[in-house]
C-alpha cells in the first residue's frame, strides 16, 4: 500500500513550540543540512505505532552526535544533549528540516523505535551526557513501595482527616470573611475605591492561612475593580453566595457542592479526576492558548472545543521559573482523544485521559462559529448552572473588530453585519493586530467572554489560526 506523507507543518508553527527567543534563533541555524550526519523521517503507514516521526543524529560540541528524534503525534520530542529546554534546539532544527522537504524518507532506526515503545535504554556512547533532555522531560514515575498503590484503611483515614481538617479550616476563613463583607456594606462600598490594594491583600492573606486559596485569589483581584461600584457589588455578593452555598452543602445537588468546594479551595487530585464518569470522546480543535504569570507561575490556559459534541473544555499547565511546559497543544491543533472532566455544575476544566494513537495531524478546520446572540445564551445557561464562573470560551462566526468612535471613549468592539455588538476586554491584547489580521472582512474569532468583555485569542484567516 503506498506510504501516506504526513502533511508539513510551517515554519511559523514550529517556531511557535520554542520556550524562548533564543531557542528560536538557535533552531533556524540548526535547520541546515550540514549540521545533520543523518536524518530520516518515517510516514505514517510505514511507522510502527501509525504516526509520523522524524529522527537525525546532530553535529554537537563533542565528538558523538545528539540523537534527535520527534514523534509527530503529540507532538514528543527526544534528544540526548545536555539542554533542559523542551522542545530543544536540535528538536526545533530537526523540525524545520523536515518542514522544508530537506529531509528523506528512511527506516526507523532501532533507538528511535526503543524510544517510542518506552523500552529505549542508554546508549554507551551517550555517557557523556548524562543530563540529556529525554531524561529530563521522560522520566518515568518513581517505583511505588510495596502496599501504596492500594491504601489500606488506615491511609484512607488519614486523607480523610486531612481533608475534613482542610475543610473545617476553610469554613472558619469563610466566616472571617462573611463578617469582613458585613462591615463593608455597613461602612459603604464607595470607601473601598481609594483604599489601594491593603484592605484586599490583608483579607485575602487571611484567607491563605484559612487555606482558602481559590477564594483569597478572588478576593484580591476585586482590588482592580473597586472604583467600578457596580461590578464591585455584584462581585461581593457572589463571594456572599459562595458562603452560603459552603455551609449548606448537604442540601445541594452533588455536582453544585463539587463546583462551590473547588470554589473555596478543596483540592481534587487528578487521579480521582481520571477515575471519574465524566468522560468524553471526541475529536478536539484547539481554539485558543493563553499564557498568563501569578505570582511565581506561569500557567497555560489551553481551551477546546469538541468537533462533534460541541462541547468547551479548558486545560491547564502550569510551570515554575525557568521551566517550560512539558507538553504542547498549539492554537489550531486537532487532536483525537478522551476528556476527563473535573466534576461540577458546569464541567469545563478538563485532563487529557488519553489520545487517539494513530493521531489527527496538525491541519484542522476552522471551527464552526455561533453568532453573538447563540454564543450569549451558552453563557447564560453556562452561568445558571454556576454563577461564580469567570471565564467562558465563544468562538463567533462572520464578525469584524470595531475600533471607537472617539479616541476618548477607548471602547472596543465585535460586530456582526447587522449591528449587533459586543464589547472587547483589551488587557493584554493589541486590537489593531486583530484588525490588521481580518483587514475588514468578518472572520471567525474566538475569545475568552467575562465581565470585562470579550477578550480575543485567535482569528482564523484564510483558513489558518493566527494567535492574538
Amino acid at each position: 500500500m503506498p506510504e501516506q506523507a504526513a502533511q508539513r507543518w510551517s515554519t511559523d508553527h514550529i517556531l511557535a513550540l520554542a520556550p524562548d527567543l533564543a531557542s528560536r534563533r538557535a533552531a533556524q541555524r540548526l535547520a541546515s543540512d550540514e549540521v545533520w550526519v543523518e536524518a530520516g523521517r518515517a510516514e505514517p503507514d510505514s511507522a510502527a505505532s501509525g504516526a509520523a516521526v522524524v529522527w537525525g543524529l546532530a553535529r554537537g560540541s563533542g565528538s558523538v552526535p545528539y540523537r534527535t528524534a520527534v514523534d509527530l503525534d503529540g507532538p514528543r520530542y527526544r534528544c540526548s544533549c545536555p539542554s533542559r529546554k523542551y522542545p530543544c534546539k536540535h528538536a526545533l532544527g530537526l523540525l524545520l528540516a523536515w518542514a522544508s522537504e530537506a529531509i528523506p524518507q528512511g527506516r526507523i532506526p532501532g533507538w528511535v523505535a526503543a524510544w517510542r515503545s518506552g523500552q529505549e535504554h542508554q546508549h554507551p556512547e551517550e555517557a557523556e551526557h548524562p543530563h540529556s533532555e529525554e531524561a529530563e522531560h521522560s522520566r518515568p514515575e518513581p517505583a511505588r513501595k510495596a502496599g501504596s498503590e492500594s491504601p489500606g484503611p488506615a491511609g484512607r483515614q488519614i486523607g480523610h482527616r486531612a481533608l475534613a481538617a482542610r475543610r473545617s479550616s476553610i469554613a472558619t476563613g469563610l466566616d472571617d470573611l462573611d463578617r469582613w463583607l458585613a462591615d463593608q456594606i455597613r461602612f459603604g462600598i464607595a470607601g473601598l475605591a481609594g483604599a489601594g490594594y491593603e484592605p484586599w491583600d490583608a483579607a485575602a492573606a487571611r484567607l491563605v492561612d484559612a487555606k482558602a486559596t481559590a477564594v483569597a485569589g478572588t478576593v484580591r483581584r476585586l482590588a482592580s475593580i473597586a472604583s467600578d461600584s457596580d461590578r464591585l457589588l455584584t462581585e461581593l455578593g457572589l463571594l456572599r453566595l459562595l458562603i452560603s452555598a459552603f455551609h449548606a452543602a448537604d442540601r445541594l445537588p452533588n455536582d453544585l457542592v463539587a463546583t462551590v468546594l473547588t470554589r473555596c479551595g478543596m483540592p481534587t487530585s487528578a487521579r480521582d479526576v481520571l477515575a471519574g464518569q465524566s468522560r468524553i470522546r471526541d475529536v478536539w480543535l484547539v481554539v485558543g492558548v493563553r499564557d498568563e504569570q501569578e505570582d511565581t507561575l506561569l500557567v497555560r490556559r489551553v481551551w477546546l472545543r469538541g468537533e462533534a459534541s460541541n462541547v468547551p473544555a479548558l486545560v491547564l499547565w502550569f510551570a515554575g521559573p525557568g521551566q517550560a511546559f512539558s507538553e504542547d497543544l498549539p492554537l489550531g491543533a486537532r487532536i483525537g482523544g478522551e476528556l476527563a472532566f473535573y466534576p461540577g455544575a458546569q464541567p469545563l476544566r478538563a485532563l487529557i485521559a488519553d489520545r487517539d494513537s494513530a493521531g489527527l495531524g496538525r491541519a484542522a478546520p476552522v471551527p464552526a462559529g455561533a453568532s453573538i446572540g447563540q454564543a450569549l445564551r451558552e453563557y447564560a445557561d453556562a452561568l445558571a448552572r454556576d454563577p461564580w464562573l469567570e471565564q467562558w470560551p465563544m468562538v463567533l462566526s462572520a464578525v469584524v473588530p470595531v475600533a471607537p468612535d472617539t479616541p476618548s471613549s477607548g471602547r472596543w468592539f465585535i460586530a456582526e453585519r447587522d449591528g449587533t455588538a459586543i464589547s472587547m476586554d483589551l488587557a493584554g491584547t493589541d486590537p489593531w493586530r486583530l484588525v490588521g489580521a481580518v483587514a475588514g472582512r468578518p472572520a471567525t474569532i474566538s475569545g475568552e467572554w467575562s465581565a470585562s468583555g470579550i477578550r480575543p485569542m485567535a482569528v482564523w484567516v484564510d483558513g489558518r489560526a493566527v494567535g492574538l
